[in-house]
């Protein structure tokens, strides 16, 4: 007898975030600077001081386009691999412990090696 068990999984749908980690701070600032001097808003002198909520608002959403605009050019987007684990964080990565170093290479086979051994003598027994 057998039983047939139909299901259908869906991916998680990945949006793309940008990879803050690797940010070009010298693109970045050149953009902005290149923006602002551009700027109808940002250069001209009453607009630094606005006065009615239609200059408040019209320097803000220049002064926004501005940054989002250096961020796209020097912010480039995060590919990120099929077998990262959701939910990894840094927390996870220092509770790991550290990686890669010879001493931790040590310790880790040194513990494998004991938990082998120890499962060997119980499976004798």
């Amino acid at each position: 007898m057998a039983t047939l068990l139909k299901t259908s999984t869906t991916r998680a749908e990945r949006t793309a975030r940008r990879n803050c980690g690797n940010i070009d701070e010298k693109v970045l600032w050149e953009e902005m600077e290149a923006a602002i001097e551009n700027s109808v808003y940002l250069t001209r002198e009453e607009h630094y001081n606005p006065m009615t909520p239609a200059q408040i608002d019209a320097l803000t959403a220049d002064l926004i386009g501005a940054i989002q605009r250096a961020i796209d050019t020097s912010t480039h987007f995060s590919r990120p691999s099929n077998f990262n684990r959701p939910g990894f964080t840094e927390d996870c990565k220092e509770a790991k412990g550290p990686g890669g170093t010879p001493e931790a290479y040590t310790d880790n086979r040194l513990a494998r090696n004991h938990k082998t051994a120890v499962l060997r003598k119980a499976r004798r027994r």
